[in-house]
């Protein structure tokens, strides 16, 4: 048998909505930073919709998490990824104090979700653009300043080790910036 599973898209009400409802079900206190689309929609930089919610921390959930998060799917019948981990690995690249950076988004009973700072968003959305090719129109929104971008380059700079990154990251920022103010 198969299970039709919706597509959706996550817009901010939705982000916050499905937090609560994961907060009124965790039995242990759980803190997430949030990363990507999500973030950037919970901070009113873009107006599109994201799919899921990223989470760069912690590494992974917890079974009794996952169990949560799967049962949450199901009552929506939405992708039972709805919420991941998948790119916590990316928090090994993250400049110092990044925590400090971050905004508090949502405090529940248990769940405390924090969104990455924009400093940090966009080094890693620098990083994107250049391995995915689509996330520059989300970088322009966010309208950086020119302390911003060049956090960000430095940062993005160290992302990959390839021979020819740091030069594409650059190349990158000036072509953004350029854009940013025609």
């Amino acid at each position: 048998m198969l299970l039709f599973v919706k597509p959706f898209f996550l817009t901010k009400n939705d982000v916050l909505s499905l937090l609560k409802e994961l907060d009124a079900v965790l039995e242990k206190s759980l803190e997430i930073y949030i990363i990507g689309g999500a973030n950037l929609i919970a901070q009113g930089f873009i107006q599109r919709a994201t799919h899921d919610i990223d989470v760069i921390l912690p590494p992974q959930f917890s079974e009794d998490v996952l169990r949560q998060i799967s049962h949450i799917a199901n009552e929506h019948h939405i992708e039972k990824n709805w919420i991941n981990t998948m790119p916590s690995r990316d928090a090994l690249f993250l400049s110092k104090d990044w925590q400090e950076r971050s905004i508090l988004f949502y405090k529940g009973k248990k769940l405390s979700a924090f969104l990455l700072g924009r400093k940090d968003i966009i080094g890693m959305k620098l990083a994107a653009t250049i391995d995915r090719g689509r996330d520059a129109e989300d970088l322009l929104a966010m309208e950086p300043t020119d302390e911003e971008w060049e956090f960000g380059r430095k940062w993005a700079r160290a992302y990959d080790g390839h021979s020819d990154w740091a030069d594409l990251i650059d190349k990158l920022v000036a072509q953004l910036k350029k854009k940013q103010h025609a």
